[in-house]
């Protein structure tokens, strides 16, 4: 194979695929009469349900990621500490990001070269610590999530995740428009972490937080409890302890799903890996495979990560002004 195929999922831009339904631990959900069935009084979709859903086809993941492309500049200047960056699952091409904390609520879009488009206002929602960017599955079909969950100094009482539907990017450039957000407010079960990674699983719709621990300390992970209610704080579930950092790694700052689920690309200051799960096995299982170092170049402060549409390249970005998108492509 010289090139990677991807999944029908991806190939139909379509999050959502016919399949059967399953149990986070892999087994299907039978009624009395074989059939699949939801549980009494619960939620009427898979989705909302939490669990996880075979995709329509086999998703093929890049057998081996090559060289390393200077994709182009960022061109916007007042993107200067780009902390959360996703390749849009409906607009090929098109990458929304986030700046760290201290701007305001807001997102910018860029083409594949890091040419800017134009720039979204979020109501409804508010910038305390912005980390990270991700895209998923939501009633509208599909949606950003962008994490508000950076704690530093681990003193804040309460954390929110934004969700809004997709918008659909103008074609004027240097656009300025205003889309609102729904708010996700959560803590944790334990004790207040510092996070700046977010993912949320193309298939099922699970949303999950890796937080970033002390210098050397392997990164926990956290998921929402479904259903989400936005409005109304929920207190996340521990899932498990990531293989990095290592004691020879410097702290997690990204991480992003590849668009049919089989694989996690985590991001580390000093480099990047990727953890991948067999046909057939849960999804969750993902969490505590090996961890892959894949081709990406030196950054100065490098935080940001993101499959494109296809799966078949990744980008990365990091802070301070100047700085390029760069692309690994599979060989």
């Amino acid at each position: 194979m010289t090139r990677a195929s991807f999944c029908i999922c991806a190939l139909t831009l379509a999050w959502s695929c016919a399949s059967t339904p399953v149990k986070l631990d892999g087994s299907l959900i039978t009624d009395a009469d074989g059939g699949t069935e939801q549980p009494d009084g619960g939620p009427t979709t898979e989705m909302d349900a939490g669990i996880d859903t075979l995709p329509a086809g086999a998703c093929m993941l890049c057998p081996q990621w090559g060289g390393i492309v200077d994709a182009g500049a960022l061109g916007d200047t007042q993107l200067i500490e780009l902390s959360g960056l996703v390749a849009s699952r409906t607009q090929p091409g098109v990458f929304f990001a986030n700046n760290d904390s201290g701007d305001s609520a807001r997102l910018f879009v860029m083409s594949a070269n890091g040419a800017p488009l134009g720039r979204y206002t979020i109501t409804g929602a508010s910038a305390v610590d912005w980390e990270d960017l991700s895209i998923g599955p939501c009633a509208q079909g599909s949606c950003l999530y962008i994490a508000d969950i950076g704690d530093n100094m681990r003193t804040r009482s309460s954390y929110t995740v934004y969700r809004l539907p997709e918008p659909t990017v103008p074609s004027q450039l240097g656009f300025t428009l205003s889309v609102s957000a729904e708010a996700l407010p959560f803590v944790y079960p334990d004790e207040a972490h510092n996070a700046e990674a977010l993912v949320v699983h193309p298939v099922t719709g699970m949303i999950y937080v890796i937080t970033k621990q002390a210098l050397g300390v392997a990164s926990r992970v956290y998921r929402f409890p479904m259903p989400l209610t936005p409005g109304v704080t929920a207190t996340l579930e521990y899932v498990a302890t990531l293989k990095v950092p290592t004691s020879g790694d410097i702290q997690l700052t990204g991480a992003a799903f590849h668009p049919c689920g089989g694989a996690l690309l985590l991001r580390l200051y000093n480099r990047v890996v990727e953890l991948r799960i067999a046909p057939g096995d849960p999804w969750e299982k993902i969490f505590t495979q090996p961890a892959i170092t894949v081709p990406s170049i030196t950054e100065p402060q490098g935080e940001a990560v993101t499959y494109s549409s296809d799966g078949n390249s990744f980008y990365t970005a990091s802070e301070n002004a100047g700085q390029n998108l760069n692309r690994t492509v599979c060989q």
